[in-house]
């Protein structure tokens, strides 16, 4: 209901501004007279017939007080200085928006689990990424699946480990045997953090098992 009123509101406003610019087309003399009567309602007609007559001979004499007029200038640049300001930055986003959908997903993985340069009969080569044993994708083990991406460079930060970049708007193939399954990026990443993260928990439980068998020896 307050919306319809709104709408109703602006639409009055808008009929108003038409007929007041229609009206000072019309008649100009009467458009000036009626807002000097606004503005000042004791003077009378024929005063106001005088000073339309001057305001029309006379071509330094303003309508609008010419301290408004200039405010009104500032403001112009002022508003068209922010608003191109606005439109900068908007730009700048969108850039930097593109830029980061770009930015590949980084997915690192042992070396144990990764053939490079495999060469095929017709002497092409690629590469081949083997996922590890229980491998989760939510519920679905994936462990043992594979797949092949174009790039595999060292981990400069992790020795005996590949980084590979995959694109981050394109979902990766995983393949075994027949079976295939479409995997995000992010989620495949995601899956082998939490891989590594399990293995490390499981052999460090296990050399505490050993330690542990050791000491009742």
């Amino acid at each position: 209901m307050a919306s319809n009123n709104k709408d109703m509101g602006e639409l009055k406003v808008e009929v108003a501004k038409t007929q007041m610019h229609q009206f000072a087309r019309e008649n100009y003399r009467e458009y000036f007279k009626t807002l000097m009567e606004i503005e000042f309602p004791e003077v009378q007609e024929k005063t106001l017939d005088k000073l339309y007559d001057e305001f029309m001979e006379k071509d330094m004499m303003n309508l609008i007080n010419p301290v408004i007029q200039d405010r009104l200038e500032d403001l112009e640049v002022q508003h068209t200085i922010l608003e191109n300001d606005e439109k900068l930055k908007e730009k700048e986003k969108e850039k930097k928006q593109e830029g980061t959908k770009r930015e590949p997903v980084f997915v690192t993985i042992n070396n144990a689990f990764v053939k490079k340069g495999i060469e095929t009969k017709d002497g092409r080569t690629f590469n081949s990424v083997t996922l590890p044993k229980n491998t989760m994708l939510g519920d679905q083990n994936i462990g043992g699946y594979q797949f092949y991406p174009k790039y595999i460079q060292d981990d400069r930060y992790r020795d005996n480990t590949s980084c590979i970049p995959l694109a981050k708007d394109h979902n990766v193939t995983l393949r075994k045997g027949e079976e295939k399954i479409s995997i995000a990026p992010e989620e495949l990443k995601q899956s082998l953090v939490e891989s590594l993260a399990n293995f490390k928990k499981e052999s460090k439980l296990e050399k505490q098992k050993e330690k542990k068998q050791e000491e009742l020896e």
